[in-house]
């Protein structure tokens, strides 16, 4: 154990004698088991002896009172048996009393046919009766009195007359006395060495039991406080061998896990170097990246200067052809070089996004007119499927317009014959609509465990296959980048040989839901009624207006008179009177601001009863109850704004 304690600074264990197996200690429990048992038996074998004590005593008392009514049957028998209880009763301390009674039927002959271990342990005395007859015969009558048959009893009458019985009682606490005195030292004996056995197997039995507790308490300890770097000191006496055993793992593991530890500092301070170098690299590929493409749009700006200066002068057709050729490789370049940039931006996090209002049918129309030139060129059919008529959505149209040119651009690149086809589909919900956008061709497709692959900056399948087809794989890479920054899906299914599926799925806002929400933003409005529930405040907090609804007069002029606000809203269920005395406080509370004041009557009143009253009083507008949220949203607005 010694060395075990001598890494990373464990302290050591402390054994303060030589340890113990536990093995032989449960040995030695055992016999002292075994020793407790014996005594126990012991003890009840000495009980099965007080019984037999007992019914040796009943036995011989029967005999007597045998004797006793043989005599009391004989001539001059009163003075005989008269000196035989007397001597009875001096001679034997058990017997409690002798008594002669005449009575001329029979009787029970006593309670001595009982339970003998009850009686001999339990009961303080035993009657036993004995019949005296005129002509008494012992042996006859020991086989009467064995057999307690009614039939018996009724020959027995016949046969003899009875004169009465002879009652003897028995002490039985007297013959436990006796018996106990008898054996006063092995009882004394058996109580001191029971308790001192039972006390030594629950010592030897707790000590082991003790250790592991302290174990287990040490363990709950270093499993609470994963930060200690040091074992807790761990002392004991009487040691076992198993727990010396198990303290020595323990300190094993600590000391594992802390090498483990180091080493995991170590991985971390080279992981930490590793970082620091890929971010030195990354930042010298944007770098490189930034400066190689600034300098290739320089260098374009200046050949389309050229072409354009070009376009002025008369041309021979080979010329012409000659400067077609070179626009067209110029403007390859150049939106290979724009989703170069846009793919830097995105990586440096330099791309923000721009939520207009936009219509989606017209964002396919225009880049179906973009590239159906490129389709025809090729001998490819461009068609569209849509499934939604004109709309209006909110989102980032340039980012959705850069993805969508991404994946055509792509699917007209990589099919050689055949079709193109991009399926639109819109699914509306209460707040936003889905947007599925599917872009299929019937081109060289691909294998499924490329799937990934494709969405990575300059990946390429085959080289040779990317020559033919042009382009430096970065198209979809810049797709699937500016689809995580739209919070939008982009997904593809392909078959080598037989084509390829893109599906590129956004979450938008509906544009007038929107524009709806943010219609009343920014203005504070009090709703004054008497219902419990009001639906009204509800339905305007919808369109950005930040209301409050009050029940009482003196808690609407209070907050109106503590806070700015645009607007108090009077429900139609307040009677018009009250109306008036609100619109008069509030008034007089106004010095330099003025709230626009609005009361809703119901349809059932009628208005030009009270309006006069009300609008001397400071209402601004009354307006019907039953009018729609929106219209009297808008109409909100518009009074806010005059």
């Amino acid at each position: 154990m010694a060395n075990y304690s001598q890494k990373l600074g464990c302290y050591p264990i402390m054994s303060l004698s030589r340890p113990k197996a536990i093995i032989p200690l449960m040995r030695i429990s055992i016999i002292s088991i075994i020793g407790l048992a014996s005594i126990l038996a012991f003890v009840t074998a000495f009980g099965y002896d007080l019984i037999q004590e007992y019914k040796r005593k009943i036995e011989h008392v029967k005999q007597e009172g045998q004797l006793l009514a043989s005599s009391a049957s004989s001539p001059n028998g009163v003075d005989l048996v008269a000196d035989q209880v007397s001597s009875l009763l001096n001679s034997d301390p058990t017997l409690k009393s002798i008594v002669f009674y005449s009575i001329d039927h029979p009787i029970d002959h006593g309670d001595v046919d009982g339970s003998e271990w009850r009686s001999a342990w339990f009961a303080n005395t035993v009657s036993i009766n004995q019949a005296v007859t005129s002509r008494q015969i012992a042996s006859d009558y020991a086989d009467i009195s064995d057999n307690r048959s009614t039939k018996d009893v009724s020959n027995f009458s016949q046969n003899h007359t009875l004169l009465g019985y002879i009652n003897i009682t028995v002490d039985v606490a007297a013959i436990r006395k006796y018996w106990f005195i008898k054996y006063r030292f092995i009882w004394l004996f058996s109580l001191i060495i029971a308790p001192l056995s039972a006390f030594l197997i629950l010592r030897l039995l707790t000590q082991p039991l003790k250790q592991f507790v302290k174990l287990a308490k040490v363990s709950d300890e270093v499993v609470h406080h994963p930060e200690w770097t040091q074992l807790p000191v761990i002392q004991q006496e009487n040691e076992l061998k198993e727990v010396n055993s198990i303290k020595g793992a323990m300190i094993v593991l600590f000391n594992r896990l802390a090498e483990m530890r180091q080493e995991h500092e170590a991985l971390k301070a080279y992981e930490q170097q590793l970082q620091n170098k890929d971010l030195s690299l990354d930042v010298q590929r944007h770098s490189f990246q930034s400066m190689i493409t600034h300098e290739l749009k320089t260098s374009l700006n200046a050949i389309f200067g050229g072409l354009q200066l070009l376009n002025n002068h008369y041309l021979s057709n080979e010329q012409q052809d000659a400067l077609n050729i070179i626009r067209k490789g110029s403007q390859h370049l150049d939106f290979t070089l724009e989703q170069i940039i846009q793919l830097n931006r995105i990586e440096k996090g330099q791309v923000a996004l721009n939520l207009v209002e936009f219509n989606p049918l017209q964002l396919i129309s225009d880049l179906m007119a973009e590239f159906e030139p490129v389709a025809t060129h090729k001998g490819l059919e461009l068609t569209s499927h849509i499934t939604h008529v004109d709309y209006k959505l909110e989102g980032d149209v340039s980012k959705i317009r850069l993805v969508l040119t991404a994946l055509l651009d792509n699917a007209i690149k990589f099919t050689k014959q055949g079709k193109v086809i991009i399926e639109s589909q819109l699914d509306h919900f209460d707040k936003n609509t889905r947007w599925r956008i599917r872009v299929i061709d019937t081109g060289i497709g691909m294998e499924k465990r490329y799937f990934e692959d494709i969405f990575s900056p300059f990946f390429q399948i085959d080289p040779s296959i990317n020559r033919e087809f042009e382009g430096v794989g970065v198209g979809l890479s810049l797709a699937k980048q500016m689809s995580q920054l739209l919070g939008a899906s982009l997904e593809v299914e392909s078959t080598l040989g037989q084509g390829s599926q893109f599906t590129f799925i956004i979450q938008l806002d509906n544009w007038h839901e929107q524009h709806n929400k943010h219609l009343l933003q920014g203005l504070r409005a009090v709703y004054y009624h008497q219902e419990q529930q009001p639906k009204l405040p509800t339905e305007l907090s919808s369109y950005g207006l930040d209301i409050k609804s009050l029940q009482h007069v003196q808690s609407v002029i209070d907050m109106i008179e503590g806070q700015a606000y645009d607007l108090l809203l009077i429900s139609e269920d307040v009677l018009p009177k009250k109306a008036v005395h609100l619109a008069r406080q509030i008034r007089n509370l106004e010095s330099t601001t003025r709230i626009l004041i609005v009361y809703l009557y119901h349809p059932t009143q009628r208005i030009d009863l009270f309006e006069a009253d009300l609008k001397a009083a400071g209402v601004d507008y009354c307006q019907i109850e039953s009018i729609a949220t929106k219209p009297l949203a808008i109409k909100i607005k518009e009074w806010l704004i005059l």
